[in-house]
């Protein structure tokens, strides 16, 4: 990880170190510490696309929490940033993706059976801050709900069974975080035939039918 006060143009205060190593991340919280009793002061997180992201993510979250600075929000990278670190933001990775599967120059069939599941494709909603509910196939009234780790435990035992797609279709109030913990459990789980699609208008209106009855 990096982190710099100020502006992209002028990043001289920049230090890079590993959200693993307690002495740096100390050194980072306790300058953080000192910026925020001296005035106004908010802290903007840039995840940007590469392995680990999610726990890295949540890690991050857990020690802003753990040292009291509430003052933050979610952000993508600048042309500055992505520039000087070679990267894009996950945001812009997610939205590349999607793009990807709109745009591919392919027949309509096809076209279509990119997006639209078959008997072994399991389809995963995100929700939330942390829901997730999946279904095989086209029956949503067929799916439940998951934990992250009962999703993976059940990711474990099909991947052992057969071959599966997945779908990943973040619902319309499906936070950041949660759409990060979805896809980075995709590669603790080695799945390898997944795809970040749009939600269907049908699948947002049961899912938003079961919050309302508080099904879900």
């Amino acid at each position: 990880m990096v982190w710099y006060y100020g502006n992209s143009d002028d990043m001289q205060s920049l230090v890079r170190g590993k959200i693993s190593d307690t002495i740096f991340m100390q050194h980072v919280f306790a300058s953080a510490k000192s910026h925020a009793q001296a005035g106004f002061f908010t802290i903007a997180l840039k995840p940007t696309a590469g392995n680990n992201i999610g726990e890295n993510f949540r890690q991050m979250v857990d020690l802003l929490n753990e040292n009291d600075l509430q003052s933050r929000s979610i952000d993508t990278l600048d042309e500055t940033e992505r520039k000087f670190f070679k990267a894009i933001s996950l945001q812009e990775f997610l939205d590349e993706s999607r793009d990807a599967i709109r745009h591919l120059n392919l027949p309509k069939e096809e076209k279509e059976q990119q997006e639209n599941p078959t008997a072994s494709t399991l389809t995963i909603i995100p929700f939330g801050e942390k829901g997730t509910y999946a279904y095989w196939g086209t029956d949503m009234k067929a799916g439940k709900r998951y934990t992250y780790n009962e999703l993976a435990q059940f990711l474990t035992r099909k991947k052992s069974t057969g071959n599966f797609s997945v779908f990943i279709r973040p619902s319309d109030n499906c936070s950041y975080r949660n759409t990060v913990d979805v896809l980075d459990l995709m590669k603790k789980e080695g799945i390898e035939k997944y795809k970040l699609i749009d939600i269907s208008k049908e699948d947002q209106i049961y899912l938003d039918q079961l919050l309302e009855s508080r099904s879900l």
